[in-house]
């Protein structure tokens, strides 16, 4: 008797508790599926080229998304455009969404000219000055960012 009892849940309510588990995990599951964002993996690329990714809204339209390295650091994340569906001349294709990303990423990259490049001092005398006229700093501020 105790052989066949091995495994098995002994009461009604150890069998209640297994299906609420079983119920509150398969909820957390459904809730899950719906709240993320649908978005369709891409191959993996080259460092520095950047991602491309579509992403579904709530009504269903899909977009394509780039995220590439900022020049100033962090990540930028911008909308390319709608993405074609089959049969539409409306929105990017994938090529077309590789060249506006390709794009964008040119556009963010800053250029800084070999003429243009300054001392720790002058950057230090420009900084100040933004300070000062720019952001409205007290004259107390300022003096101590001089000292």
């Amino acid at each position: 008797m105790a052989a066949e009892r091995a495994g098995r849940p002994d009461s009604v309510a150890e069998r209640e508790a297994i299906a609420r588990s079983l119920s509150a995990t398969r909820e957390r599951v459904e809730r899950a599926a719906l709240t993320t964002r649908d978005t369709v993996a891409m191959a993996k690329r080259s460092y520095g080229t950047g991602s491309l990714y579509v992403a579904r809204d709530a009504r269903g339209r899909e977009t394509w998304y780039g995220r590439w390295q900022a020049p100033g650091g962090g990540k930028a994340n911008r909308r390319l455009g709608p993405k074609r569906q089959p049969g539409s001349r409306e929105g990017l294709t994938g090529v077309q969404a590789e060249r506006e990303l390709r794009r964008r990423m040119d556009a963010d990259a800053v250029v800084v000219a070999r003429g243009a490049q300054r001392t720790i001092a002058e950057a230090g005398v420009e900084y100040v000055d933004h300070l000062e006229h720019v952001m409205e700093r007290k004259r107390t501020t300022i003096q101590d960012y001089r000292g």
